[in-house]
């Protein structure tokens, strides 16, 4: 029995050479024959074979070939068949040609492996030659077209794939527009990244289709790509450029700039046509002194972006027409293009120890298209704004900056350009002000019997921070104190006693308060004769009255009067107010009209 054998790519080949004579190939290189096994050789045994695979899947075909030494034209071979131990069985049949030379495929059916032999007689036959049969490997193909529409006589460029990659040709094919025929058109040595390229006749417009095709293996079925169309269409013819000539010089471009903001820097451009000296169907290019450019545009104006920059941008258009580009416009007005200053460095706010004083330092902000001398740096703080300068400087204010209260410090940048002015983000900062102590309050300076007693204050000293005391006695020593207190010193009669006090906190002392005070002089008594008359003793004698002063408060004086100092002798004891004083009243005493008072009797402390 004798199969014809399948050749879908001889088949794809005579369609190139009938629907697609016009197609012109640019493929890479071409298929090669498929690997055979080696021939027996001849010399060996009157009968050779070869077989195309020694590895095929069912359903495949098997190409044996060979040569009959010495046989003539149109001798019949006969192809047998083994599959382990059945009988053998006739497959195929051939005849000789020239040489003795003959060719047959043979179909591979069932699972099993098996041997084939040719026989010109049952005594002149080949060696036997064994072909495996393993399971078809299933393949998928992908194709990309480089273009999807272009004019005829265009090359195209094709990339195929196949998955899982495969060491195989892969084969491109064509099917013209209105037919359903296919026909190769290039090959690609591997599959594993098929390339190819193919050029597109003059005059054929249209759809073509195009598909890549893995073919069929011995081991492997035939696959087909999806199909990729490329349109075919007839080029605009163009328009001669003369008559016509360039384009006039645009005028001068205007540039309307938004706003400076945080947002990048932009404007727009405009500009008036130009004449068009016979072809009015004008495009433009824009071009800014910073180097950058818009071509190919076709309206009149144009949004434009840009970066900041220190440096003033001009702007020029020139037109373009058939007959080519002409002279450039006049340079804009000078711009320039920048957005709100960066936020300010490193702010820091320090108290100084001077009164409503603070230190405010920060680095510079980026100007983002604004000199350093177009930043100005405001300030805020409690309700109170300034301005300092770049790097931030001394400031001293009351309002902003009381002593002893947390205070909210904001620096920002502000760029003003040629009269546009943009804030940057505010930073901020805490202080809390505060300076030397104010001087202590002294309240009492009391003169005591034989003491003397100072209080003081100094609770509202502390000027934003907290303070400590001292005191000295008499220019002495200073003495740790609270802050607000008293002390007593003790003294001799009518001794003065100076007293200082002052507070201290972080920025330093304060002013020193001072006072003095003397102690009371030493106690005094004194008896006065009255006109109250009594009779003593049948003598006409007059009541007497003592005055204490000074003794020590609230204690007991007793005074006397000996006998024979003009009165009877007389003895009492007395007990002085709170200032150490009693009197003047009267005593139980009585004296004459010539005694000498200032020696009448005595008064003593008790």
């Amino acid at each position: 029995m004798t199969h014809t054998p399948r050749r879908p790519r001889d088949r794809a080949r005579t369609l190139a050479s009938t629907a697609l004579a016009g197609l012109l190939l640019a493929a890479g290189a071409g298929l090669g024959s498929p690997a055979v096994s080696s021939a027996e050789s001849s010399t060996s045994v009157p009968v050779s074979l070869s077989v195309s695979a020694t590895k095929v899947s069912p359903g495949h075909d098997v190409a044996v070939t060979g040569k009959v030494r010495g046989a003539d034209s149109g001798t019949k071979v006969k192809v047998w068949q083994r599959i382990g131990s059945k009988p053998e069985k006739l497959v195929g049949t051939a005849k000789t040609v020239a040489q003795g030379r003959y060719q047959t495929d043979v179909r591979i059916k069932g699972q099993k492996d098996r041997a084939l032999r040719v026989c010109a007689s049952s005594s002149n036959c080949s060696p036997w030659r064994t072909v495996n049969v393993v399971k078809e490997k299933k393949y998928s193909v992908t194709l990309g077209a480089s273009a999807g529409s272009v004019t005829p006589g265009t090359a195209i460029s094709f990339s195929g794939q196949v998955s899982p990659a495969l060491a195989a040709p892969l084969v491109l094919e064509a099917s013209a527009p209105g037919t359903s025929a296919w026909a190769e058109v290039a090959q690609a040595p591997s599959a594993s990244n098929g390339a190819f390229s193919a050029s597109i006749p003059a005059g054929a417009v249209g759809a073509w289709s195009f598909r890549a095709v893995l073919p069929e293996a011995p081991t492997s079925a035939r696959a087909v790509s999806p199909t990729a169309v490329v349109s075919v269409t007839t080029p605009t013819p163009e328009v001669p450029a003369f008559p016509y000539d360039k384009p006039a010089a645009p005028a001068a471009p205007l540039v309307a700039k938004s706003p400076a903001s945080a947002a990048q820097p932009s404007a727009v451009v405009s500009w008036v046509a130009p004449n068009g000296n016979g072809d009015n169907n004008l495009t433009y290019t824009l071009t800014a002194r910073s180097g950058q450019s818009w071509a190919g545009l076709t309206t009149t104006s144009q949004q434009v972006a840009m970066n900041p920059s220190e440096n003033d941008i001009t702007f020029a258009v020139t037109a373009t027409n058939k007959a080519g580009t002409g002279p450039a416009s006049p340079s804009s007005e000078p711009v320039r293009f920048f957005q709100a200053p960066g936020t300010v460095g490193n702010l820091q706010a320090n108290e100084t120890g001077v009164n409503n004083q603070v230190r405010i330092t920060f680095t510079a902000a980026a100007g983002n298209g604004a000199k350093p001398s177009e930043i100005a740096y405001p300030w805020r703080a409690n309700g109170v704004e300034g301005a300092l300068p770049s790097g931030g400087g001394l400031v001293i204010h009351a309002g902003a900056f009381p002593n002893g209260q947390n205070v909210n410090v904001e620096v920002w940048a502000v760029s003003t350009v040629r009269g546009e002015s943009v804030a940057g983000s505010r930073v901020s900062d805490t202080v809390n002000a505060y300076g030397t102590p104010t001087t202590p309050a002294i309240t009492e300076a009391t003169a005591l019997y034989r003491q003397v007693r100072f209080s003081w204050n100094g609770d509202s000293t502390g000027n934003g921070r907290g303070v400590d005391a001292l005191f000295r006695i008499d220019g002495g020593g200073w003495q740790s104190a609270p802050v607000s207190g008293s002390h007593t010193v003790d003294t001799g009669p009518g001794q003065e006693v100076s007293f200082e006090v002052r507070t201290q906190n972080a920025a330093g002392w304060g002013a020193i308060a001072q006072t003095s005070v003397t102690s009371w002089a030493d106690s005094a008594y004194a008896f006065t004769r009255t006109n109250t008359s009594v009779v003593v003793d049948g003598e006409t004698r007059y009541r007497v009255n003592v005055h204490l002063e000074r003794f020590r408060p609230n204690s007991s004086v007793f005074c006397q009067v000996a006998g024979g100092t003009g009165a009877a002798a007389w003895s009492e004891t007395y007990t002085v107010d709170g200032s150490g004083n009693w009197g003047p009243g009267a005593t139980g005493a009585a004296a004459s009209t010539d005694v000498d008072m200032s020696g009448f009797g005595t008064c003593t402390q008790q």
